[in-house]
């Protein structure tokens, strides 16, 4: 029968095998809306820079629903996850120079100069093969009350497509009703006139989600040169946000025909 160390030590040695706590798994899980709910696989170090590790993981979102395994790096400090600003660039630090145009089981790919600011990236549930898709965007303007930033997603999954905006900051509840949760956002497309809506508010109060179908709201970007958006998270200045949309067309295409829908 092995001692405590000793298992303690085979858990550090088969980092990434399941059941094995470790510190990697354990900085994701702080980070994701639903920690507990976390599954991982294929968790290892990057072939190119030993000291950031790689992986993927599956995990509730704010409907209770698990998401699909998504890839993340944590250099042993912070965890990077697809669609955040630093992402490309950990990527490349994790493959070096294999990291243009990339397609490994995480689904990241690289630079595009079609894409402009976009980055794409794509899952398969090993379940039932079905594929979530999605395409990220960092505002080039405008950031949380941290100093974080605002970033745009756009997904679908399970033929349902959704955008939503991770704000990285506390937004509280515009409803003031036990019933309804909801924000004021206000959006400007291109040159139109802008207009406040009520968007739908994620579990831990930090994104922001469209109000029914944002296949129209999509289209209606395709035409544009920009997106402004604008929220004031709970007892904060307000946050605007501005989105270059070149390249959405490129980044959108494989999500739209995965939801049966054209640009």
């Amino acid at each position: 029968m092995k001692s405590r160390r000793q298992l303690a030590a085979l858990c550090v040695a088969a980092l990434g095998l399941t059941g094995c706590e470790n510190k990697v798994e354990e900085a994701v899980k702080r980070d994701l809306m639903d920690g507990v709910s976390a599954q991982f696989r294929d968790v290892q170090r990057c072939p190119n820079e030993t000291s950031i590790y790689k992986g993927e993981v599956n995990a509730k979102n704010r409907m209770g629903a698990y998401t699909g395994y998504e890839p993340f790096f944590y250099d042993g400090v912070s965890v990077t996850f697809v669609g955040s600003s630093d992402f490309g660039k950990v990527l490349k630090r994790c493959y070096g120079k294999f990291a243009e145009g990339i397609d490994d089981r995480s689904g990241a790919t690289g630079a595009n100069a079609a894409l402009g600011a976009w980055t794409t990236h794509e899952t398969v549930n090993p379940v039932d093969d079905s594929k979530t898709r999605l395409a990220s965007l960092t505002a080039s303007e405008g950031t949380s009350s941290t100093g974080d930033p605002v970033v745009l997603t756009i997904r679908c999954q399970s033929n349902k497509t959704e955008l939503y905006v991770n704000w990285n900051d506390y937004l509280g509840d515009d409803s003031h009703d036990v019933y309804a949760e909801w924000k004021r956002v206000t959006v400007r497309v291109g040159a139109a006139p802008a207009a406040t809506q009520r968007w739908g508010v994620s579990t831990d109060s930090n994104a922001t989600f469209t109000p029914g179908s944002p296949v129209e709201l999509i289209k209606r970007m395709a035409k544009a040169d920009r997106l402004v958006l604008q929220t004031t998270p709970y007892n904060e200045n307000p946050v605007t946000a501005v989105f270059p949309l070149k390249g959405i067309d490129v980044a959108v295409k494989s999500l739209a025909e995965g939801c049966g829908w054209k640009l």
